[in-house]
Formats: C-alpha cells, sequence, structure tokens
C-alpha cells in the first residue's frame, strides 16, 4: 500500500510541476470513474449535447491546460480529484447553460438557435475540442471585441435590453449588434441542414 501512495505521491508531483503526460496518464487511468461519477448526471437535453465519454473529454482540455500552466496546486489524492471534480462540474455547468439558452429562445432567434444547437452537438461528437473549439471559432469569425462580448452575454441568457444596460448604449444598437453578428456566423458557417 505504501508504494502505490509514493507513486500516487510522485504522479501529483509531477503534475504539479507541468508533466502533462502524467496528467494524462492519471486520467486515462481513472476515466471510468469520472464516467460513472458524471453519466447520471447528464439529463435527456445535455445527453443530446454530450455524453459522459464527451465530458471527460472536456475535462482532460481544461486539465491539461492547467497542468500546460503550472496552475495545478493539489498536494494530496483528496485536492486533486477535488480539482479534477470541479473542472466538470464546471464544464457540465457551461455547457448546461448554453443549452438552455438555445433551447429557451424563441421568437426571431429561434431559427439561430437550432442551428447553433445542431452544431454544438456535432462539435461535441466530431471535433477533439468539442464545443468549446466550436465556441471559439465562433467568437474568432467576430472582428469586433464588442460583438464578442454581445455574442457571450447572449449566449448566457442575456437579452439586448440587459446587454445595452451592461454597455452603458442604447437596446436598438444592441439589436443592430447582434443582426450583424447573426449574418457574420451564418456567412462563416454556411447554413446547417
Amino acid at each position: 500500500m505504501k508504494g502505490v501512495m509514493e507513486v500516487l505521491a510522485q504522479t501529483i508531483d509531477r503534475i504539479r510541476t507541468g508533466d502533462r503526460g502524467a496528467a494524462a496518464a492519471f486520467l486515462t487511468e481513472n476515466q471510468a470513474m469520472i464516467r460513472r461519477r458524471y453519466r447520471h448526471k447528464l439529463g435527456r437535453a445535455m445527453r443530446r449535447l454530450c455524453d459522459s465519454q464527451e465530458l471527460v473529454s472536456t475535462i482532460a482540455r481544461r486539465f491539461d491546460r492547467l497542468v500546460y500552466d503550472k496552475a495545478v496546486r493539489a498536494e494530496s489524492e483528496r485536492q486533486l480529484w477535488a480539482l479534477i471534480f470541479a473542472i466538470g462540474d464546471n464544464a457540465l455547468a457551461d455547457k448546461g447553460r448554453i443549452v438552455q439558452r438555445l433551447e429557451q429562445v424563441e421568437g426571431p432567434d429561434s431559427d439561430i438557435a437550432r442551428e447553433w444547437r445542431i452544431r454544438l452537438a456535432r462539435a461535441e461528437r466530431n471535433r477533439s475540442d468539442g464545443m468549446e473549439g466550436e465556441l471559439d471559432d465562433m467568437l474568432r469569425r467576430l472582428d469586433d471585441p464588442m460583438d464578442r462580448q454581445v455574442l457571450t452575454l447572449w449566449l448566457m441568457g442575456f437579452e439586448h435590453p440587459a446587454i445595452a444596460q451592461e454597455f452603458g448604449i442604447e437596446a436598438v444598437a444592441v439589436r443592430k449588434r447582434w443582426e450583424r453578428i447573426r449574418k457574420k456566423l451564418r456567412a462563416g458557417a454556411g447554413e446547417v441542414q
């Protein structure tokens, strides 16, 4: 038992110093347990967007970034698991918020919401960087930083008047920006079939 604990302590030290291979090996060895933990947390709407394996991939991407940045501060197995599960919970919440927002949209934005929901689901299945990569691509297609912020706030559930208030501008200005954002994103990716 002591040998296992020493190996684990060495693995944690390697992860803390930026050893991405050690981090990947740790997650690979434990992915079945991580999947079990999240399998029951995924409701029907979330299962349409991602499954537990896709969530493990998201956890791995985010954890890898922390390891690369040497930002892992865990000193024990318990702290390491707390970090991994916090990453997973945050990823699940992020995905849930976006899916919920896209499913709630009615009116003039419902078509774009449906299109984006399909694109994000497809990205989760087909891209190594999943939904986050698709969202990054969408944001990169917007040259204006304010447009990127408007899209981010909209995805978080803010309505145009609230976004306008956030920027201290008129709601009509936000609506004009929103139309430009929609056109640019549709032109950049084409219509979803």
